[in-house]
């Protein structure tokens, strides 16, 4: 923790790279950053690979995030590159695009994180997975009990609320709702965040939802539910995104008698992004089901996780992680 304070405190120019993966905790903890960063007469830049903000637009300094491939993003005017919310380089940029490269950066690199990795892939790496989220680690680095505004405390709840499950997670802890109730003292609207994440919807994302909803399927002997789907024209990556996530956390995750769930999407020939979330906590690991399925592009926490598969059809996908969670049950029991 010290070192990371000691680079940021001789570096000015510090770019900001939050994972490919466009989600609460990534966009939570690099505008937090942003605002701290500059609250301390640095000048930083948030730069992003996907293609826009999506919901957290509301989040002060969104309107001034670069979206740009990092493979494309000069940078050689900055000091120090920190990298958030992902365990592994191939997080922050769209693999499927840049398969068989390696990004390789010029300057000092520093990677924050609560997802456990095999090897670190930055100069200084500072991993906790006890930790709730990305914006819980960055609170505990750089604020720690100082005041703050309004908008970088807004910034780090909404990451810290999301990746707890709105507290209703297992890694809601103390310590973890001690921090909440600091960036609370700043006057976060908790409304206003859940207004604008969780009861604003987008029309054709609900409509797509209503797709994917028709879609589900249950086994009943190993207790999940799941879907799977490829792009459709008349949608948007955005939307598509939006309405998965609404149907799988709304309505997947709220069946009765499952345990866990899991999504698969095909992103390109041959190229499928799979996901998995618990129902029921502390009963399966799905980090370590997510390694089975993809040891070099798999992994989470218990409760949630990721994977990528290659060289395989959605059929051929889908077959494949059923017959794994049948192999390998009893060994991710926890």
């Amino acid at each position: 923790m010290d070192e990371i304070l000691n680079q940021v405190k001789k570096a000015k120019n510090i770019v900001i790279v939050p994972s490919f993966r466009l989600d609460a905790d990534c966009m939570g903890s690099a505008l937090g950053l942003k605002g701290i960063l500059e609250s301390q007469g640095k000048k930083p830049t948030v730069v992003f690979s996907g293609g826009n903000a999506g919901r957290f637009n509301f989040l002060k300094g969104a309107d001034e995030i670069i979206f740009q491939d990092l493979f494309e993003f000069d940078f050689t005017p900055f000091d120090l590159a920190i990298f958030l919310d992902g365990p592994t380089i191939g997080q922050f940029y769209d693999f499927e695009k840049h398969r068989g490269q390696e990004l390789s950066l010029p300057i000092k690199t520093i990677s924050i994180d609560h997802h456990e990795a095999d090897k670190d892939f930055a100069d200084i790496t500072f991993c906790d997975p006890k930790a709730s989220s990305t914006c819980e680690l960055i609170y505990k680095i750089f604020v720690n009990g100082e005041k703050i505004s309004k908008e970088i405390a807004t910034c780090l709840f909404v990451g810290i609320s999301s990746d707890t499950g709105h507290f209703k997670h297992n890694n809601t802890t103390p310590e973890c709702l001690k921090i909440a109730a600091n960036l609370l003292e700043a006057k976060v609207d908790i409304s206003y965040i859940y207004a604008q994440l969780y009861n604003t919807q987008n029309y054709m994302a609900v409509q797509f939802s209503g797709h994917l909803i028709s879609k589900i399927k249950l086994d009943k002997d190993y207790k999940y539910a799941f879907y799977t789907f490829s792009p459709e024209n008349g949608f948007s990556n955005e939307e598509m995104a939006e309405g998965s996530q609404i149907a799988r956390d709304k309505v997947m995750l709220s069946l009765g008698g499952i345990d866990f769930c899991f999504v698969l999407k095909e992103e390109g020939s041959g190229f499928i992004k799979g996901s998995l979330r618990s129902r029921v906590q502390e009963i399966l690991n799905l980090d370590l089901l997510a390694k089975i399925l993809s040891p070099e592009k798999g992994g989470g926490h218990k409760e949630a996780a990721g994977f990528t598969l290659t060289g395989m059809t959605l059929e051929e996908a889908e077959k494949y992680v059923q017959e794994m969670i049948a192999k390998y049950y009893d060994r991710i029991k926890i």
